[in-house]
């Protein structure tokens, strides 16, 4: 019963993937909405880019189009530009663009990225830009910002980022707290072990947070190029192989198990599970770190790290981890798997 239901929609060339209620949208192509009865509702817009990501807002109304590696991002309302967006070229061509959209506990909906410089994060309006992190005197930490993420109730933000030379570590902030003062975004925040040579991070609930934590990665997955330089891993850190669960309220670590397969990019499903999509999604146990169930011919990519040089692109992807269902693109079909599996 854990399996659930797997539901194969045919479109081709997709090229984002978000949730949107029981929808998919691909936002990149325009916003085509892809249902679950495998009805397809095109819309035909170019935004004329190489636009390859996107991310929304939890009312559905915005979200923001941007190039993973790379400088430039669109903010849309229901599909209509509103502004664009940009971070720091500074390695930008080799980790996440930072950005994500979510919600305060007032219910304004607010965007944080990185506008000026890579190492310092800010909050803003989504409707109007307004900057709610204002501070002449802020001084950020030389720390490079990615794979955000707030949780549901907004009272959280995460950063899946890296130090130089490069070392992974996970970074979680009072958003209340730095909405007061700014500078709170430019410390470390919540203390947590997580340095490791690859990391990913996702919220369970709004109260705990899963770190997956890998330092050895077979050696075949990153294959050598004469011609190119890539920074190398900190050898300074000692082997992670460890799913670390955190409570946000108390600041500490729970548990500690080490799975048996790489997570890679992670997906909390109630308090019990997590689905690593690291080469196919695989359902781990957190309290064991044992594979109870996987789908190998479901091809996730070989992401474990917000550093993204030197692998193939991943596909697009949607996680609803609320409703215990995720989606996986491929150039022939979209594969949901809804997972039967408690909250």
């Amino acid at each position: 019963m854990l399996k659930g239901e797997e539901i194969r929609i045919p479109p081709k060339g997709v090229q984002s993937l978000c949730w949107d209620g029981d929808e998919l949208v691909d936002w990149v192509a325009g916003g085509h909405r892809y249902y679950m009865d495998g009805h397809i509702e095109p819309r035909h817009v170019g935004y004329r880019f190489i636009f390859d990501a996107a991310a929304i807002s939890p009312s559905g109304d915005y979200a923001v189009i941007y190039v993973r590696r790379g400088t430039k991002g669109l903010v849309l309302h229901r599909g209509s530009i509103i502004r664009e967006i940009n971070r720091s070229f500074y390695y930008a061509d080799t980790y996440e663009y930072p950005v994500t959209l979510f919600r305060l506990e007032n219910g304004q909906e607010v965007i944080a990225h990185c506008p000026d410089h890579y190492r310092q994060l800010e909050i803003e309006d989504l409707a109007t830009g307004e900057r709610l992190t204002s501070l002449d005197t802020r001084k950020p930490s030389d720390y490079f910002f990615s794979w955000l993420a707030a949780n549901a109730e907004g009272s959280f933000l995460l950063s899946a980022g890296w130090h130089w030379q490069p070392v992974d570590h996970v970074a979680v902030f009072n958003v209340q707290e730095a909405l007061k003062n700014p500078s709170h975004l430019d410390g470390r925040g919540l203390e947590f072990d997580t340095w490791a040579q690859n990391s990913s991070a996702a919220f369970a609930g709004n109260d705990r947070l899963v770190a997956a934590l890998w330092d050895d990665i077979r050696e075949d997955d990153h294959e050598e190029d004469d011609e190119t330089e890539a920074p190398d891993h900190d050898p300074r850190q000692s082997p992670n192989r460890d799913l670390r669960v955190f409570g946000l309220k108390e600041a500490r670590l729970l548990s500690t198990v080490h799975p048996e397969a790489t997570p890679g990019t992670i997906m909390p499903v109630g308090e019990e599970y997590v689905i690593g999509f690291y080469e196919y999604p695989k359902l781990i146990r957190l309290l064991s770190g044992a594979v109870i169930e996987g789908w190998p011919h479901v091809r996730a990519g070989r992401q474990s790290s917000s550093i993204i040089w030197g692998i193939d692109p991943v596909p697009p992807m949607a996680f609803d981890p609320a409703r215990s269902r995720f989606a996986v693109g491929s150039d022939s079909e979209i594969t949901v798997i809804q997972l039967a599996v408690p909250i």
